[in-house]
């Protein structure tokens, strides 16, 4: 049983890493229109983000009721990127990003984890 737990716990982390790359390609694109400085100021969050830190283990610990959309979404909110950037990057409109982050706040509240990625969400 310990060793399913462990080799579970690999898997998610694992597949945070891969969102996080995706993301990483996706702000490097050259078709966004973001500027250079904040593209840099971006990758250098998403690069130096810790997923054994406080907000990564946040993250691990709600991965079971969140989709890889949901994550991509928490980690643009947990490295600070304007909401503007995220309409650009993911050709998606202003109030959307408001729908996806009370969705996540209502899948996180009612898994019982609200409190945990809260500070992610704004």
């Amino acid at each position: 049983m310990q060793n399913t737990e462990f080799l579970n716990s690999e898997l998610t982390e694992y597949s945070i890493w891969v969102i996080i790359k995706k993301l990483c390609a996706v702000i490097v694109d050259s078709e966004a229109s973001i500027s250079d400085e904040r593209k840099v100021k971006y990758l250098h969050r998403l690069a130096s983000y810790q997923i054994k830190g406080e907000e990564g283990k946040a993250i691990l610990q709600c991965y079971h009721v969140l989709t890889h959309t949901d994550i991509r979404y928490l980690l643009c909110f947990a490295i600070g990127m304007e909401y503007g950037d995220i309409q650009t990057l993911f050709h998606i409109e202003k109030k959307t990003i408001y729908s996806v982050r009370y969705r996540i706040r209502k899948k996180l509240k009612k898994a019982g984890r609200d409190n945990v990625v809260a500070p992610l969400t704004g």
